[in-house]
């Protein structure tokens, strides 16, 4: 039995190995994040946490724009070229769109730290949320970067666990 919409088709149990794979690693990410955030709220406490979710909301909006969609594109190019069986261009198209993703993330993260001033005086209601937001910004190079990867993986289908 074949799965319709690809080439030829897929086999059903290939289709339902990947489908019970990604939903076991979802499963295995929510349960990490839970106890991780169980771990954080304790180490933090009330005070810490509400700092913490004062600064998060910018930090989101720079990965958005340090990202700006470039990971999906990434996935869906590197998988019409696999799917013409190009991998030399799958690769080309993460090398080109991987030094966008570089040049975007540390624009981001420039101006984001120049901006720190400016957003700890003007937005922040608490201006001990600028540590907090400050702790944050080496994570949107990290992130973009990771990104970019993942897109790339993901238009190669090679999602198996590691």
């Amino acid at each position: 039995m074949y799965c319709r919409g690809t080439r030829g088709g897929i086999p059903l149990a290939a289709f339902i190995y990947g489908a019970l794979v990604l939903m076991a690693a979802s499963f295995f990410n929510r349960l990490l994040g839970f106890l991780y955030q169980v771990w954080i709220i304790r180490i933090l406490g009330p005070e810490g946490i509400g700092l913490f979710n004062i600064a998060y909301p910018i930090y989101v909006l720079a990965l958005v724009l340090a990202s700006a969609g470039i990971p999906v594109a990434i996935a869906k190019l590197t998988a019409e070229e696999v799917a013409r069986d190009n991998l030399r261009g799958a690769y080309r198209i993460f090398h080109v769109a991987f030094a966008c993703i570089v040049v975007m993330a540390l624009l981001t993260t420039t101006v984001t730290v120049a901006a720190l001033p400016f957003v700890s005086t003007f937005v922040f209601p608490n201006p001990r949320a600028r540590l907090c937001f400050a702790s944050l910004i080496p994570g949107i190079l990290i992130v973009a970067l990771c990104s970019a990867f993942r897109g790339f993986f993901q238009g190669l289908q090679q999602m198996a666990p590691t």
